[in-house]
């Protein structure tokens, strides 16, 4: 009678692993935007529907975030998409905060990890809110739920203890969003920014994609995630977080003449799209030292996108100031003579 007992225990066991395991499975696209993703909110629209259609698969919020404590509690080898499972147990309601606050205080560091971007996403989710999220902080909205307030007391609770320097940034930003106050990432950026997973960096920089207060040292620190970026996504974010503050910042300056500079043809077309979205009436003055380095990608940098953006970037400068284009370079022997403008480090030059 018992070995029929535990035989139907295990059948029982053996079918909601199986059950389980193949919803996390049919979803686990939902899990890939936790591996540096080109465009979360993009993502999120597509994907909704096959989220609504795992938790509906598994019951409801309620039994659904029950069932997935139970898949997250399994051994890695035979439950590998926990990623997927948190972030599907983010939008389970209430039932699925409380598990997030339970794994935020995991003893294994990839768990509050995952837990801590789970609750990033689930608050983005939440709010509708895009990668861009400066908006959100001076818009007035909606208090979040008392639920959402207590989990970032847990939040900072858990962040007082926390030693990894890429889940100690993504818990402060958490809280900071929920609290809709910059002042908890502000105060974790200069410690952790540079030692945070690609993944966060890029998230952390929607809350500076505006004129948000950001010292020249935490600009300095922006500059070298860009040019150590290792995805586009981030490279265009942190570069322009520099670049939107050309006119209060000589650190910003100073990079973003780097970046023009730079051997990464993309980041020197990116930030001379980036120059034609900031240059205004007020600034221009500021930016005419760049016009030399501009007319001379326009002219010899062997990439055509980069070409054509800092020509249309030198127009726009142009526009406003009234410095008129250089001439022409001059042709001796069929060669184009370019001693009339500096030589550019980035990259080679052809003659």
């Amino acid at each position: 009678m018992c070995l029929v007992v535990v035989g139907f225990g295990l059948a029982v066991l053996i079918r909601e692993y199986y059950v389980v395991s193949k919803l996390i499975a049919s979803g686990v696209r939902i899990g890939s935007t936790f591996c540096y993703p080109d465009n979360p909110d993009r993502f999120r629209a597509d994907e909704s529907g096959l989220r609504e259609r795992v938790i509906g698969g598994l019951g409801g919020e309620e039994r659904a975030a029950r069932r997935l404590r139970w898949y997250l509690s399994l051994p890695e080898c035979i439950a590998p998409h926990k990623a997927t499972a948190l972030l599907v147990i983010g939008c389970c309601g209430d039932a699925g905060l409380r598990v997030l606050e339970e794994q935020l205080a995991s003893g294994d560091v990839r768990a509050r990890q995952m837990a801590a971007r789970a609750v990033l996403l689930a608050i983005y989710d939440r709010l509708g809110m895009a990668l861009e999220v400066s908006r959100y902080w001076d818009e007035v909205g909606d208090e979040l739920p008392l639920e959402w307030r207590l989990l970032a007391d847990s939040l900072s609770a858990q962040l007082a203890m926390e030693q990894d320097p890429d889940v100690r940034l993504t818990m402060a930003y958490d809280v900071s969003i929920i609290c809709r106050d910059r002042t908890c990432i502000l105060a974790e950026l200069d410690a952790s920014l540079l030692k945070a997973d690609p993944w966060t960096q890029e998230m952390v920089a929607g809350a500076f994609m505006e004129k948000a207060p950001l010292s020249n040292a935490l600009v300095e620190k922006w500059g070298a995630v860009a040019e150590m970026a290792s995805t586009p996504g981030l490279m265009d974010a942190a570069s322009w977080v520099v670049v939107r503050r050309f006119d209060e910042s000589s650190v910003a300056k100073r990079l973003t003449s780097t970046f023009l500079e730079s051997k990464n043809a993309e980041m020197r077309a990116q930030v001379a799209r980036y120059i034609q979205y900031i240059v205004t009436f007020k600034n221009y003055k500021q930016m005419e030292p760049l016009l030399a380095t501009l007319d001379a990608l326009g002219v010899e940098d062997p990439d055509e996108d980069v070409r054509l953006e800092a020509q249309e970037a030198a127009r726009e400068i142009r526009r406003f100031s009234g410095v008129p284009k250089p001439a022409a370079p001059a042709q001796v022997n069929g060669k184009r003579q370019t001693n009339h403008t500096p030589r550019l480090r980035g990259f080679r030059h052809g003659v």
